[in-house]
């Protein structure tokens, strides 16, 4: 096993061998930098698209691009990829990495400012998640009821209607 795989658990899908090959990748983009280990937003359509040859819709990119703006200043690690990358065979996986890494301040709750966010690239991978406003999302999802959305309450909210089929 890779020193990255052993970094990146649960990645039941991809080899050792393919996920240096991934990380191989991504250190060739012209914006990559070693010191920080990640690249610019600017390089996230060649990434999918000529690089890994992932088919992608164009509305998906540039949601990718937004969030690697708005969510991450503009740069993403080769741990955040590989995050997002070896859940992808997971929605649910993959909506929990989203929900921690759409909680831009680090609270452990998600605002209306970053749900609107998360919501969006939420639905890039599940369009059939329907349209919900906050204040509803917080009146379905906030368990404990102390008028705030936790990380976990999201995941937790959406995990529940998704293994359902309804939103």
């Amino acid at each position: 096993m890779s020193a990255l795989s052993d970094a990146v658990p649960g990645t039941p899908h991809f080899t050792a061998e393919q996920l240096d090959e991934f990380c191989r990748i991504f250190r060739t983009l012209p914006t990559y930098r070693a010191e920080d280990d990640a690249i610019s937003s600017s390089d996230v359509p060649v990434f999918y698209r000529d690089l890994m040859k992932w088919e992608r819709t164009q509305e998906q990119i540039d949601v990718y691009v937004d969030c690697v703006e708005r969510a991450l200043g503009g740069r993403m690690t080769i741990t955040q990829y590989l995050q997002y990358f070896t859940t992808q065979h997971d929605k649910h996986d993959l909506f929990r990495v989203y929900v921690e890494n759409m909680d831009l301040n680090k609270d452990g709750f998600i605002s209306p400012e970053e749900f609107k966010l998360c919501w969006h690239i939420l639905k890039t991978h599940d369009p059939t998640i329907a349209v919900i406003d906050f204040e509803e999302l917080l009146e379905q999802a906030d368990t404990n009821k102390d008028g705030k959305l936790s990380n976990d309450e999201l995941v937790a909210w959406l995990k529940k209607f998704t293994s359902r089929g309804k939103y």
